[in-house]
């Protein structure tokens, strides 16, 4: 006989596949039941607060699914959201699986100042500039654009573009980081352990 608790990881597991079901359907009626039983069962498997977590997880889309637009957008916001805690915490990215779960804004500028400081890093003269361009406006905060332009010696149609192009870099890396994260998610899933048996066989 499975043990107790190797059941409720089993109805887990079904009620996750039945929300992204719905999800990918667009039946909002489907997707907010599987979600409520996705929260219980993961509840009663170890904590509201993992549980919460898997759901805000699960709604969100796959990256693969989100336009390269869209995902800059979003950066560039929470960018501008960085030292703003409330509305940081706002931002579609805290849900993502490279995000420590649990750690909201705190954990999306830990990742955000970690993926702009590895680009910093780069081979490439023009993406580091384009990472120093970021971190100057958006971190430091030392001036509008025009003045980091003039700091950084560049004309300011050249400047926009290092802004873009710096936006875009650090929206792939989230790719790069997300990718990873699943990956390692999926990797600890196939090798959760089964719970023995209530009869000890």
């Amino acid at each position: 006989m499975r043990g107790r608790q190797g059941r409720h990881h089993d109805a887990c597991r079904h009620a996750r596949q039945a929300l992204e079901l719905f999800t990918a359907a667009g039946d909002p009626a489907g997707q907010a039941d599987a979600l409520n039983e996705t929260g219980w069962r993961q509840c009663r498997l170890g904590g509201c607060t993992a549980g919460i977590a898997s759901c805000q997880q699960a709604l969100q889309p796959p990256l693969d699914l989100v336009p390269d637009e869209v995902l800059t957008g979003q950066v560039k916001l929470a960018l501008e959201d960085l030292y703003r805690p409330a509305s940081l915490a706002q931002s579609p990215l805290v849900r993502l699986r490279c995000v420590r779960p649990g750690a909201g804004a705190v954990a999306l500028r830990t990742l955000l100042l970690r993926l702009l400081a590895d680009l910093g890093r780069t081979a490439q003269p023009r993406d580091r500039e384009a990472a120093a361009l970021l971190g100057s406006y958006y971190v430091k905060r030392v001036g509008s654009h025009e003045v980091i332009a003039e700091r950084l010696g560049l004309p300011r149609t050249t400047f926009y573009r290092r802004l873009s192009r710096g936006l875009e870099l650090l929206a792939r890396q989230i790719r790069v980081a997300e990718g990873a994260a699943q990956a390692l998610t999926a990797s600890d899933g196939a090798d959760m352990p089964r719970s023995g048996t209530e009869s000890g066989t």
